[in-house]
């Protein structure tokens, strides 16, 4: 799914620049979404969370824009707890 939407370009080149190279970032993102139950579907958890978040973040223009951070929060624990 990652790789797909990484290839059609649906994520900031930023994003992707800071996953790839900052380790702490991921590992907080992963730290934040495994559960410990089932490492399979946590995982798979943790990869379809990251996909929202990459997708929401691109789509909204979070990259170097100035936002209102309280809608942007909102509506991003809103798509996170779907």
């Amino acid at each position: 799914m990652l790789a797909a939407n990484i290839e059609k370009g649906i994520y900031d080149d930023r994003d992707l620049e800071k996953l790839r190279t900052d380790d702490e970032y991921l590992n907080g993102f992963i730290k934040s979404f495994f559960k410990h139950r089932d490492a399979r579907s946590d995982m798979n958890n943790v990869l379809a969370k990251l996909d929202k978040v990459l997708t929401f973040r691109k789509t909204t223009g979070l990259n170097g824009k100035l936002i209102d951070i309280d809608c942007i929060c909102d509506n991003l624990i809103s798509e996170l707890l779907q």
